[in-house]
């Protein structure tokens, strides 16, 4: 009885998967891209609005406002509206993608590729804008002081929204490098910036790697491709050494923090207290 009951559930399974082989599939479902069907939709730059209770999302270049007592959600923003403000300017329209964060519960932070712009949902209007160049990268907003921090090639800069910059560093070694992340990015490094928590005061990573191999790898992205030769350390080779600065805007100097021997070690988790004590 027993070897007759495997039998029959064997010719069953047997009998499914021959039918299921047999049948066609459709020009739709072989077609490539067929995630696009089946993709789950989602709220593009899903954030909640500073100091309050509702959420916001990006939906085609408008912003739009809702909240969880109940499914409505009110438009707050829309292209046309943002449009017009940078006309004003005489800046570049953003595009549908362009970053939408809030700096408070009324203001806007958009950036583009071109421009850092704080837009005032309730007036309407452009409030403070400044311009960025191709070099800058890694840019750090610190909301409560409205200064940015960023890099260009190797060195470190902060400006106010009025683009008075300053150098934080003025390094023309291009193997030391300030406020970009280090140790390739391992335990959760990211970044090379901390904004302490009255922006008064900016952490930043220090790193030198003059002391590593150059390591040459293919950059396939120009029509012709082109050798490009970083810096990695090899199992049992010299690694790269990283300090951690710290900027004070107000007096503006730079002290290091001494952090011990050995001189090459992990720096990780960088944050500021409360009070910018520590």
């Amino acid at each position: 009885m027993k070897k007759k009951s495997v039998l029959l559930i064997w010719l069953i399974i047997s009998f499914v998967t021959v039918y299921s082989q047999q049948r066609i599939l459709t020009i739709d479902e072989a077609a490539i891209e067929q995630y696009r069907k089946f993709y789950p939709q989602y709220l593009q730059q899903l954030q909640w609005r500073s100091n309050s209770e509702t959420f916001t999302f990006n939906k085609n270049g408008n912003l739009y406002e809702g909240n969880l007592k109940d499914s409505s959600k009110t438009e707050i923003l829309n292209s046309s509206e943002i449009l017009k403000a940078f006309k004003v300017h005489n800046l570049n329209s953003p595009s549908p993608y362009s970053s939408f964060l809030w700096v408070n519960k009324n203001l806007l932070k958009i950036e583009t590729t071109e421009n850092i712009i704080l837009f005032n949902v309730n007036s309407k209007k452009i409030e403070q804008y400044v311009t960025i160049d191709s070099l800058t990268e890694n840019i750090d907003f610190c909301n409560k002081s409205k200064l940015l921090a960023y890099t260009k090639l190797n060195n470190l800069y902060v400006s106010d929204m009025q683009s008075k910059e300053t150098a934080i560093s003025d390094e023309k070694n291009t193997g030391i490098i300030f406020g970009k992340s280090v140790h390739r990015e391992e335990f959760g490094i990211v970044k090379g910036t901390f904004w302490s928590s009255s922006g008064k005061k900016l952490a930043f990573y220090r790193m030198d790697e003059t002391m590593v191999t150059q390591y040459p790898l293919v950059n396939i992205e120009p029509r012709i491709a082109e050798l490009k030769n970083i810096r990695y350390p090899m199992a049992g080779m010299q690694s790269h050494i990283v300090t951690v600065g710290v900027y004070s805007v107000e007096s503006g100097k730079t002290i290091y923090l001494k952090t011990g021997e050995p001189n090459v070690q992990y720096l990780t988790n960088i944050s500021w207290s409360n009070d910018d004590k520590y």
